[in-house]
């Protein structure tokens, strides 16, 4: 498109075209939120990943605080490894309830 001289410009409105998404809307959302995903816990890339019990209990817990109805867990080691050992996840399931 050319541009015409003495044109104003107009702001763009990338998402004028999507229906409105506030809270009030009556479509039901449930959010969902992965406290540690199942990424490396390389700390010098992700500083912030919770990696003990009790930080990713703390990150869970601050998620629902922010309105996450659905928490997705993997637990770890206390050194950041991902494990499917069942005491692990139970430690974490009996912190959150």
């Amino acid at each position: 498109m050319a541009h015409r001289a003495g044109a104003r410009a107009r702001p763009l409105r990338p998402f004028a075209s999507l229906p409105d998404t506030t809270i009030t809307s009556p479509t039901p959302v449930v959010i969902q939120c992965a406290v540690t995903g199942s990424a490396d816990p390389d700390a010098a890339r992700r500083p912030d990943l919770p990696v003990s019990p009790a930080a990713i209990v703390d990150e869970a817990m601050a998620a629902w605080k922010a309105g996450a109805a659905v928490v997705h867990l993997h637990a770890r080691e206390e050194d950041g490894t991902p494990t499917q050992d069942r005491t692990a996840y139970a430690a974490l399931v009996d912190a959150l309830r």
